[in-house]
């Protein structure tokens, strides 16, 4: 259970309006208790045929199910046996979780953690303490397991062979979870976001079994009103204040979606209203005009602009446009993903990452949320510069239709995605050809909690089109983390500079700071020969230092990084760099020679004058030398650090080569130019 110091942290961090709202939510959790909403009363056979008729705006693949399936198997063979194979899986019992199997029989335990397997009490959901992992788990896990991202394939798997066991299967899943979770009851009733998912995927799946006999009347009528208490839930419990981060968007996400396509329950029109409007709302506010995501997590730009499709291609299939901001800031979000892709269409892995899908539409091993994000906006904006950045995948095939796919081949390719300063976000992005830096310099993260973002100001990572070399070693961990997910978001898991031990930014708790750091831009100059971007952070001003660096990109072959501790008296300084799991690196002199996957590079010091070069992997204290490629999964992995004691001020610079041949032989001939390019006025 959190200590006191967490309760008066996360207090300190609400306004008295958002108290007063607490307090009100105080008291529509105790009126839980009494039950849930009154059951609505529709004709079951006039909304099922209803239901049959709506599918198709939600999941066009049900607009014709033959001719989607027999351009499914022909389009997307390699998608289609994963599809299939999975699906088998789960009909054996087997699921996956964040990319781990586990065996959870074909009626599973709702309530059980699927890695501890230990089970959450089955009590009020009031009572049921989701932010201690120590009793039980990470409460993520058995959350995603009841977010039904198998139902989803299982539908597919329907639609893709007509086999009927798979939507049979759709509909015990549905039932088995219904039983085992009456209203109110258990941890699976303690999220309004995941109350939200939850009915998203079963209004996905059943439109695509809509055909199938499976889903008789009764059934039918049984989902409905289990997503009306589940959505009424949503209605009374939904985000806000310093909590309206994506979960807000995900929860009207649900609302609208389910007012769109049950519109003869009660509520529905209420839902629709409510769900459009706040939606529209959060838009501006969640998504910078320049596409970065406000809560400073690329991950989560994805979960966000995933909620908005959803819903706004569903609306417009309907007959109800999206508001133009939508389709703006849309364009820029897949622009900034653009921009920030490796070759294997993944960003770096800034901020929080629970690597969480609203919809699973791609079965693929390492398939790419954020590409396929591009490729589908390209094709409802037509926009040419997207067009260049992505190819068609299956997710988009889903969402948009043979249509869609049409209308992506008509857009002509652009240019492909060049250095680009996105300043309201605070990423300045420096390419050439597939090498990529992304160097951030923008704030913490979102409203007063800036709950997902990392202590990683001025930090930057690297990447090729084989994956990264300078890594942003991840997330790891949530509630069950303790103190990885310290280490994970805390400024030495950054490629960055940290002083006296300290982390920029203060942390109060697993998604709650306190004092945060704020960056400065100082400079951007791009062309076709270099890139130049400077910023500083205040995140030291504790004890009197300020952090300036400089980052210079002349391509394709060097990148150079100026260091500035500004203050005075002794301090310790510690620059880092974070290498991927896999990797292999070795101290030469000044030089650290690095290798991974075939690839070669090197990292060298200019001038570390002073410094002492160490090299951590899977060290466990002081912790350093991890890398989590994905959440749950956490892997030893190289971490070079530079360390001086002494008086300030201080001035390093590194070099890092890219380039064929010696790198200390190349360093001679370009030392000079390397040091003029990240030369700044002193000021």
């Amino acid at each position: 259970m959190p200590d006191l110091n967490w309760y008066l942290h996360r207090l300190a961090a609400m306004s008295p309006a958002e108290l007063a709202y607490r307090a009100r939510q105080r008291l529509r959790r105790e009126l839980d208790r009494a039950g849930g909403p009154a059951v609505p009363r529709f004709d079951i056979e006039a909304a099922r045929a209803e239901f049959g008729r709506l599918a198709p705006a939600l999941a066009p693949a049900a607009a014709d199910p033959a001719a989607f399936r027999a351009r499914y198997a022909a389009r997307f063979p390699e998608g289609r046996a994963a599809l299939l194979e999975r699906a088998a899986a789960i009909l054996d019992g087997r699921v996956e979780l964040l990319g781990r199997a586990f065996e959870v029989g074909p009626d599973p335990d709702w309530h059980r953690d699927p890695v501890s397997g230990r089970a959450w009490p089955r009590e009020f959901w009031g009572g049921v303490d989701t932010r201690d992992g120590r009793r039980v788990g990470g409460v993520k896990w058995v959350w995603e397991l009841n977010r039904h991202h198998h139902t989803v394939t299982l539908a597919r798997a329907f639609l893709a062979t007509g086999d009927e066991r798979f939507a049979e299967a759709v509909c015990a899943q549905i039932a088995g979870w219904i039983a085992a979770n009456p209203y109110g009851v258990g941890v699976n009733w303690t999220s309004a976001l995941e109350m939200a998912l939850r009915p998203i995927n079963w209004l996905y799946a059943l439109a695509l079994i809509a055909p199938s006999a499976a889903l008789d009347a009764a059934r039918f009528a049984r989902y409905q009103l289990s997503i009306a208490e589940q959505i009424a839930y949503v209605e009374r419990h939904r985000s806000a204040f310093s909590s309206a981060n994506n979960h807000l968007v995900g929860e009207v996400a649900g609302m609208a979606l389910a007012g769109l396509m049950l519109p003869w329950l009660p509520r529905a029109d209420a839902w629709r209203r409510a769900g459009l409007a706040t939606l529209a709302a959060e838009i501006p506010r969640q998504i910078h005009p320049d596409g970065v995501p406000a809560e400073q997590a690329f991950h989560y730009l994805a979960f966000v602009l995933d909620f908005n499709l959803l819903v706004w291609l569903t609306a417009a299939r309907l007959g109800q446009g999206a508001p133009p901001e939508w389709h703006h800031r849309l364009g820029a979000a897949a622009s900034f993903l653009a921009h920030a892709l490796d070759g294997h269409g993944h960003p770096p892995a800034v901020g929080d990452s629970d690597d969480a899908w609203v919809l699973r539409l791609d079965d693929r091993p390492g398939a790419s949320n954020e590409a396929s994000l591009v490729a589908t906006a390209a094709a409802l904006l037509g926009d040419p510069a997207l067009r260049a950045a992505a190819a068609w995948d299956e997710k988009s095939e889903w969402l948009l239709g043979p249509e869609g796919e049409a209308a992506f081949a008509a857009v002509p390719p652009g240019p492909p995605p060049g250095s680009r300063l996105f300043r309201a976000g605070g990423y300045a992005v420096m390419r050439a050809g597939d090498r990529v830096v992304t160097f951030d310099c923008g704030p913490l993260g979102f409203l007063s909690t800036a709950a997902h973002g990392h202590a990683d100001a001025l930090s930057l990572t690297l990447h090729d089109r084989a994956g990264p070399l300078l890594a942003d070693p991840g997330t790891y961990a949530y509630q069950e983390g303790a103190e990885w997910r310290r280490f994970f978001r805390g400024t030495a898991a950054h490629n960055t500079v940290r002083v006296d031990g300290r982390d920029q930014s203060e942390m109060r708790g697993t998604f709650l700071w306190g004092r945060r750091a704020s960056t400065t831009l100082l400079d951007w100059r791009s062309d076709e020969r270099r890139d130049v971007a400077a910023a500083e952070h205040d995140g030291y001003a504790p004890v009197g230092v300020t952090h300036r660096r400089a980052v210079a990109f002349l391509k394709p072959d060097w990148i150079v990084v100026r260091d500035e501790l500004r203050g005075a008296g002794a301090h310790t300084v510690e620059l880092l760099w974070h290498l991927p799991d896999g990797a292999e690196l070795e101290l030469v002199g000044e030089l650290a020679r690095c290798a991974a996957g075939g690839r070669r590079w090197a990292i060298m010091g200019v001038d570390w004058v002073g410094g002492r070069m160490e090299v951590a992997c899977g060290r466990e204290e002081p912790r350093q030398g991890w890398h989590s490629p994905r959440y749950g999964v956490v892997a030893p992995a190289p971490a070079l650090s530079v360390t001086r004691g002494g008086e300030l001020p201080l001035t390093w610079i590194t070099a890092i080569y890219l380039g064929e041949g010696d790198p200390a032989d190349a360093l001679a001939a370009v030392r000079d130019e390397l040091l003029a390019a990240v030369a700044l006025e002193q000021a």
